[in-house]
């Protein structure tokens, strides 16, 4: 049971992550604008979880 959670834990983190850097490339081509805040709030929440995907990826974790 704890090793579903766990995956499951990990798939909606990757899900979030493709949003945010979805989100990422659209604000960086100027398909839309987000305050500056959201922006940057956005860019570093998704830099710290594409570390934790890596790391996952390499089995560190």
């Amino acid at each position: 049971m704890a090793m579903r959670t766990a995956s499951t834990f990990w798939n909606i983190l990757y899900v979030v992550l493709v949003i945010l850097v979805i989100l990422a490339l659209l604000q960086l081509l100027g398909v839309f604008a987000l305050s500056a805040g959201l922006a940057s709030f956005i860019y570093i929440l998704a830099v710290v979880l594409l570390i934790l995907a890596i790391i996952h990826w390499v089995g560190l974790i």
